[in-house]
């Protein structure tokens, strides 16, 4: 089922040009990790991400991925819903403007998602984009969900979509219930009493993106090293062939492309785990420091002076430092 899944995933992407760019390519890898796909199962999709194997339309696939969910008896809406959610995730660039594109709108009809629907994805999933973007507290997050999951039930959407818990899914992406988080004892006792504590969610899905982002590197090192082995068999077909004929030019060509595109993408991903992570440290910091606290705890480092040259050149010194 997981297989069919993502074979409607990767046909959707290959629908307006025959190719995934590396804009596309990161977005369906990021998918794969938050599913957490096995080894076995990212190297049976390769022949669909990277060649033309896909010998059923789009349609065909959906009917196939609905008879195998009924025989297990998952719910159908559910499954559609669940795949429309990530196929506009696939766009997250343009979510103000999904329906000025033709190849989406289609399949969402295909899904049976009306527009009212998929507004309502579209803002779950800026929601989940301001989590990471801003400074969101613990009890603006559960409100901004439990507003959504009272929209949800007039839209005809199931719960646990809105509430990350999606078919594909193993858990929850984002989770209302308070997330589990660690925090050092000296960020605790700068902050005071619950000031670490109001971001837990926002640092457990900082967390958790970060965790994803680099399984998502090491499949693109897994793709990066199958189309290496390509590439050799290639020059061999090359060198027994003696000439360059258009097939085999052709050939060539899609190869560089894809290349560039699993280099690009691994740019992209690692330009998010950096965004990601600095967005964690900066959420784990506390906004102001005590300066009498500050300087009992900077008494006991033995990196003290390099310590307080830091700290002191990341905030602004309000009052007598003394």
């Amino acid at each position: 089922i997981i297989e069919l899944y993502f074979r409607i995933v990767i046909a959707y992407l290959k629908d307006d040009d025959g190719i995934i760019d590396s804009r596309e390519y990161k977005e369906l890898i990021s998918l794969m990790t938050k599913i957490k796909v096995s080894k076995q199962l990212a190297s049976d999709l390769r022949k669909y991400r990277f060649e033309d194997r896909e010998d059923l339309t789009i349609e065909e696939l959906i009917d196939e991925l609905k008879t195998k969910v009924n025989e297990q008896n998952y719910s159908e809406v559910a499954v559609e819903q669940s795949l429309a959610m990530d196929i506009i995730g696939m766009n997250s660039d343009k979510l103000d403007n999904i329906y000025d594109d033709e190849v989406l709108v289609r399949m969402l009809d295909r899904l049976n998602v009306n527009e009212k629907q998929a507004k309502l994805i579209v803002r779950k999933l800026k929601t989940e984009k301001e989590i990471i973007e801003s400074r969101m507290t613990d009890n603006q997050i559960k409100d901004v969900f439990k507003e959504l999951t009272a929209i949800a039930s007039g839209a005809g959407i199931s719960t646990g979509l809105i509430l990350g818990l999606t078919f594909a899914s193993s858990g929850a992406y984002i989770g209302i219930a308070a997330a589990g988080f660690g925090v050092y004892r000296g960020i605790k006792y700068l902050s005071g009493t619950g000031e670490t504590e109001k971001f837990g969610i926002r640092i457990q899905t900082l967390n958790d993106r970060i965790s994803q982002l680099r399984i998502a590197n090491a499949y693109i090192i897994e793709d990066i090293n199958w189309l290496s082995q390509k590439m050799s068999d290639f020059a061999l077909k090359l060198k027994e062939s003696n000439q360059l004929s258009a097939e085999l030019y052709k050939e060539l060509e899609l190869i560089i492309t894809q290349n560039q595109s699993l280099a690009d993408a691994g740019s992209l991903i690692e330009d998010d785990e950096s965004y990601s992570e600095y967005e964690l440290l900066i959420t784990t910091v506390p906004e102001a420091l005590d300066i009498g606290k500050y300087n009992e705890l900077l008494a006991k480092n033995a990196n003290k002076v390099y310590a307080d040259e830091v700290i002191k050149g990341a905030y602004l010194v309000v009052g007598d430092l003394d």
